[in-house]
């Protein structure tokens, strides 16, 4: 059973490359829910340079997870023996180590910091860009091919910490994603 603490005051990323944007009905994919159903899932994965400033979005993971657990999260013992926590992070080093299975067809992530965005139920509110004095414009399925792997976003995003069979998490909430600029489309395709 999954049990879910939503920490509700949003803040807003740093711009990050978006990979594998699944942010419109139809490309939501079904997600277990802690009561035995299916949710749609909305998500994009952020890469981040490694030097990015992702300070605010740590206070909220340790927030959510300080909300749901108090001051005494999940722990294991490693094989020497250390005792570390068990709530798994939802950023990752763009390494091999951390990517073993795609590491070399993703040159996108090499030495950057990785992190899936998500939201469920209903999708998230997109928007481009339109410069600093100029209304955002709302994207919806009908122009959605301007959202795509490789182009550049801000998101605003929540935290909530979670168990379910057994795991810990604290996860980013994905509210609202908004297009910066293009970049260099990156394909999904894996070499055979």
């Amino acid at each position: 059973m999954t049990t879910e603490t939503k920490k509700h005051v949003p803040t807003r990323t740093p711009l990050f490359r978006g990979c594998f944007p699944r942010v419109f009905p139809k490309d939501a994919q079904e997600s277990e829910t802690s009561k035995g159903g299916k949710k749609n899932c909305y998500s994009i994965e952020a890469i981040f340079d490694a030097d990015a400033d992702i300070a605010s979005i740590k206070e909220l993971l340790a927030a959510a997870i300080k909300k749901k657990w108090g001051d005494k999260p999940p722990t294991i013992e490693t094989e020497d023996g250390k005792i570390v926590s068990a709530v798994q992070s939802p950023f990752r080093k763009g390494t091999k180590a951390n990517f073993p299975e795609n590491f070399d067809n993703r040159p996108e992530i090499h030495g950057k910091i990785v992190a899936n965005l998500k939201c469920y139920g209903s999708p998230p509110g997109v928007a481009l860009y339109k410069g600093k004095n100029t209304k955002k414009v709302l994207v919806t399925e009908e122009n959605s091919d301007v959202i795509y792997s490789g182009a550049y976003y801000v998101a605003s995003v929540n935290a909530y910490a979670w168990s379910f069979k057994g795991k810990h998490g604290v996860s980013i909430g994905l509210n609202n994603l908004i297009k910066m600029k293009d970049g260099e489309p990156v394909s999904s395709r894996i070499a055979a």
